[in-house]
């Protein structure tokens, strides 16, 4: 059993070994498979850090009225507060 510490450590690096695979995805189906498994870990992450699914995904929501969507296929360089 994992400490708290230890728990997000692995978490972490869990999302970069997703990461890379997703990278190195050669088919959308497992790109698709890939992102799946970082939203999991990701979710998680969003646990051990006070947030649910719901209010990650309305920062999320907030962020993309605030600064536009991905799908816009817009892309700020920087910034300002």
């Amino acid at each position: 059993m994992l400490n708290q510490e230890e728990y997000i450590a692995e978490l972490r690096k869990k999302l970069q070994e997703e990461h890379k695979e997703y990278i190195t995805a050669g088919q959308d189906r497992e790109a698709v498979e890939e992102l799946a498994d970082m939203l999991e870990v990701i979710y998680a992450l969003a646990s051990v850090h006070g947030a649910t699914e719901q209010d990650l995904n309305r920062v999320r929501d907030e962020k993309a009225q605030e600064r536009g969507k991905f799908q816009e296929r817009i892309l700020l360089i920087e910034t300002e507060d």
